[in-house]
């Protein structure tokens, strides 16, 4: 679909035409940029004066498109379409009518260019991006220069171009990113001007409206969601199926009988269902205004009846939350005080409630999905024990729902009944039988532990059930004790809601353990599975799987169960991508460097240096040993009930970084002021030394090292020297105001730390989730290989490094000495484990529970060609056209074919079977398109061979270029 275009007519969007206009007069105006500056502040606008110095003002005297534009929409809408009408004015060109659609500029960081006196070419190379744009011909070079420019971002670069060329760009913001996710259902992400593209492109597919339209509509979208209206959508059973239509991913739309003028996009929704098990099946959020129009035919699929043909008011949607295998059934919730005002059950489809009851659902969905998972590490005999002992408990202590007092909670895939700070009866999952943890107010055996504090009580640990029976009096007694002397526990923090209604909700309980019990013995989609390879190779002749086939292995390898469903383990697949499960593709030019580590530029300094870089396969092995790590500091806690003295650096930044303000002032050693100007993704922080000052970043990782050699503001003597003799080159008054602030901060942190916090408020810290790779990087090196190789292989999570194509780089070249320490027996927890010295002098070992899966094409190269030290480090798996596999079309005629080609050369170059697959699967097109090409490839160009290979197999092929003329008959 082509976009709309805008005519000067229109009563919206005037502002275009004037756009263009005003660009033709910008682009002469490149030799007298002071005249443009003149027209702005003739227009009213205030235009800040520039610097010749830190300390030194001078009046602007030059300008680029882009900013001047960006002094334009500074203001709110009123004023900045005054001075838009007065710049047309002056310059006699088309008086706009209205500004709609246009995006704001940040009056903080109007310029795109520095100060004169931290100035080099950026405001030629921004004359330069205007002129590429007003000429249609921008480069992918000159897109990667003017990005670099400090202060230009993604945001920035787009919404000037849309500025300058409103009919082929379209600024990618914070208001038009929700909309093109949730709307237009684009990915509004990218990195390079082709990726930009891209999304432009997708964009003139999806709508037909002009880019300025859909800015305005971006915002409209934007300015909904901050005002959200909560609504309860029900829906008959007996009339639509609503738990499969939701099971099947087909729930895109409902009827809408009341409140058409008020629902609107943005808004949440509580799917329900009427009827014997009525309840909460879905959460979702309103993605169309309302309408009418036909449902898809999926979605028609699941009414029990056949539907009114008629179109009635619809709405469409987008399920967030699914809780359709284990629904919040009504009968086991109606006594629950949030939901006493629960407008459900009545007649209608479409009725009103409170934000507080949507977030109630929503908050349950989240804890039940969160329980479920820590219940299915056990077996439903141990479930049923530990439960009844709890009810024993809430009997005879008359424990109570929303009592502050204790906390029912999960951790660690272990679940915890604690009190105040104390755990009273714990069941810790594992590989051995789980077991079973209970305080008691006398000391059991030597492995008690007594609790610190009083009153005094003990905490032992039992692997049956049946040893506790003998001391639930004493359990009973401590636990007492603990009610009495408590008042509050960490219940808001630690509380799982879902955990808390199934110790005093019976039905809820049966019914969420009966739904894991039948999905784990029904279900068809997981078989267990024992040992994986560590290092593989998928190989054969194009178009057999391979690629294909690593999804599965993978996903498999990450959750240590056979998969079945290929549909399954994409899912998995796409979940763990990009964490847990990498993926490359080898090619000629991949180094040692790339895949291991190099040196990279600093583009952090002014100053030209280099700093270490680690290549994928480093980081991922990196991540993977660190999950020993964090399995050991579990194990060192829950042996050792003392309470931690300091929380982890990690914690204390965290909290640091959110106390922080952007505008917030800081003292330096010498007197004068800096202020936070900015935070990025990755929690570091921007300071200036004054408002729309050149930017200074301190990143978290320079800063704990900063930390670990000056933990005491005072041991820092001359600030330049020791801070770059520590770090390296950077501002060293900045990072020397940050370091005291985080010091001091630090300190009233470690002041008000809860020393009394349990053991779950503790490990809760210990999850690392927050932590840089660089931190990963220093605990590693300060654990041995000893502590390393003291936790079980198999209690870690496995990660996954899929390495495609694996045969068209230079292994040697690529893996260097550590192809030796791929072997099983030289990874870490090998029978004879090695480490080895990376360039940078850094120790390195491959974890055990790091996988490698290759695949290889042997039509580009024979398998014994490939290198020997690789064939002797993997178990090769064989994969070759199969024409017995379901949804192979045509397999006879893929079965000559092949029969052909080996005769003629290898099996090594036979054709896959998935060039014969497809919904879409045409003979003509795939012989033509597909098989032709890769014959005369095969064949050297040969015509003839060609010719007879799938004439053997009943094909008439003739004509230039070669195609299928017929199928040959059997007369």
């Amino acid at each position: 679909m082509i976009p709309q275009n805008i005519t000067k007519e229109s009563s919206y969007y005037s502002w275009v035409e004037t756009h263009k206009e005003l660009v033709q007069y910008l682009a002469k105006k490149r030799n007298d940029q002071p005249e443009l500056i003149t027209i702005l502040k003739n227009a009213g606008v205030n235009v800040q004066d520039d610097k010749s110095s830190y300390d030194t003002t001078i009046p602007l005297e030059e300008i680029d498109p882009f900013t001047f534009f960006c002094y334009i929409y500074i203001y709110g809408e009123k004023k900045r379409l005054k001075v838009l009408q007065s710049i047309a004015d002056q310059l006699g060109i088309t008086r706009p009518k209205d500004e709609r659609g246009l995006p704001s500029a940040n009056a903080q960081k109007t310029w795109l260019f520095p100060y004169k006196y931290d100035r080099t070419n950026e405001i030629d190379t921004l004359w330069k991006l205007f002129d590429q744009t007003v000429s249609k011909n921008l480069t992918q070079e000159l897109f990667e220069k003017a990005l670099a420019i400090n202060g230009i971002g993604k945001t920035k670069i787009t919404e000037a171009l849309f500025y300058v060329d409103p009919e082929n760009f379209f600024p990618i913001n914070g208001p038009s990113k929700p909309y093109l996710k949730e709307v237009l259902h684009i990915n509004p992400e990218f990195k390079t001007l082709a990726e930009y593209q891209t999304v432009l492109n997708q964009i003139k597919t999806k709508s037909s409206k002009s880019f300025a339209e859909l800015s305005y509509n971006s915002w409209e979208y934007s300015e909904s969601k901050k005002n959200i209206n909560y609504w309860l959508f029900q829906g008959n059973p007996d009339v639509y199926n609503i738990t499969n239509a939701l099971k099947g991913g087909h729930l895109k739309s409902w009827k809408v009988s009341a409140h058409k003028d008020k629902i609107k996009i943005g808004d949440k929704v509580i799917i329900w269902q009427t009827g014997k098990q009525s309840g909460c099946y879905a959460l979702a959020e309103i993605t169309g205004d309302v309408g009418k129009f036909e449902e898809e035919q999926f979605e028609k699929q699941h009414y029990v009846n056949e539907p009114d043909s008629s179109y009635d008011s619809r709405v469409k949607l987008k399920i967030s939350h699914y809780t359709a295998d284990s629904p919040l059934l009504w009968s086991e919730l109606k006594e629950i005080t949030d939901l006493q005002g629960l407008n459900a059950g009545n007649r209608g489809t479409n009725f009103k409630v409170s934000k507080n009851e949507f977030n109630f659902f929503n908050h349950l969905i989240s804890e039940q999905n969160k329980l479920i998972q820590v219940l299915k590490k056990f077996s439903n005999e141990d479930l049923m024990s530990y439960f009844e002992v709890l009810d024993e408990m809430v009997e005879k202590l008359n424990l109570s729902t929303y009592d502050k007092r204790f906390v029912t909670g999960i951790s660690n895939d272990n679940l915890n009944l604690t009190i105040g700070q104390r755990y009273c009866w714990n069941l810790y999952s594992g590989n051995d039988k789980p077991a079973l943890g209970l305080i008691t107010d006398t000391e059991i055996n030597q492995e008690s532990k007594l609790y610190s504090g009083k009153p005094k009580a003990w905490y032992t640990r039992f692997q049956n059930l049946k040893d506790i029976e003998l001391y639930k009096n004493a359990a009973f007694n401590a636990i007492r004790s603990e009610l009495s002397r408590t008042s509050k526990s960490s219940y808001s923090k630690y509380n799982n809601l879902a955990f808390e209604l199934a110790l005093f909700n019976i039905d809820y309980r049966k019914r969420l353990l009966g739904n894991i019990q039948s999905n784990t013995l029904d279900s068809e989609n997981t078989k267990p599975i024992m040992n994986f390879p560590l290092n593989q190779l998928l190989y054969g002749p194009p178009g057999t799987g391979k690629t294909y086939n690593t999804v599965s292995k993978s996903a498999e390898i990450i959750t240590g169960q056979r998969i079945e469903k290929y549909e399954s383990a994409r899912k998995i697949f796409q979940e763990n991508l990009g964490n847990r499960i990498e993926f490359i593709t080898f090619h000629q030019n991949y180094s040692y460097e790339d895949f291991i580590q190099g040196l990279r530029p600093d583009i952090e300094n002014k100053e030209l240096s280099f700093q270490r870089n680690d290549g994928l396969f480093a980081q991922i092995a990196t991540n993977a040993l660190f999950e020993y790590y964090k399995k050991l500091q579990k194990q060192k806690l829950e042996s050792d009930n003392k309470p931690v003295k300091e929380p982890e650096l990690s914690e204390v930044y965290s909290a640091y970084f959110k106390s922080l303000k952007k505008g917030q002032d800081f003292k330096t050693k010498s007197g004068s002021s800096i202020q936070i100007v900015g935070f990025s993704k990755s929690r570091n922080v921007e300071y200036a030394h004054f408002e729309n000052g050149r930017p200074y970043l301190v990143s978290q990782d320079r800063l704990f090292k900063l930390y670990e050699i000056f933990p005491d503001i005072n041991q820092i003597q001359k600030i330049h020297d020791d801070i770059r003799a520590a770090i390296g080159g950077c501002n060293t008054t900045v990072y020397y105001v940050a370091l005291r602030e985080f010091i001091e901060f630090r300190k009233d942190y470690i002041t008000d730390y809860d020393l009394e916090l349990s053991e779950e408020d503790i490990y809760d810290e210990l999850k690392y989730d927050d932590i840089s790779y660089d931190r990963k990087k220093e605990l590693l090196a300060k654990t041995s290989l000893e502590q390393i190789r003291s936790i079980n292989a198999n209690d870690v999570p496995s990660y996954v490094l899929i390495i495609d194509e694996i045969n068209r780089a230079n292994i040697s070249r690529v893996f260097g000495e550590l192809i030796t320490l791929l072997e099983p027996d030289k990874r870490s927890h090998g029978k004879l484990p090695l480490t080895c010295t990376l360039p940078s002098g850094e120790r390195f070992i491959v974890p055990s529970n790091l996988y490698l899966i290759g695949t290889m094409n042997t039509a580009d190269k024979s398998i014994a060609l490939l290198d020997i030290a690789l064939r002797r480090r993997f178990e090769f798996v064989p994969m070759y056209p199969d024409f017995t596999i379901e949804g192979v079309q045509r397999p006879e005629i893929l079965e000559k074919i092949n029969e052909k080609i080996k005769d003629l050369k290898t099996r090594d170059f036979t054709i896959g079977h998935s060039y014969f697959m497809g919904e879409l699967f045409s003979l003509k097109n795939t012989i033509d398109k597909k098989i032709i090409p890769l014959l005369l490839e095969y064949f050297m160009n040969d015509e003839k061979e060609v010719i007879t290979v799938l004439d053997y197999a009943g094909l008439e092929i003739g004509n230039w270029p070669l195609e299928l003329i017929k199928e040959k008959t059997n007369d």
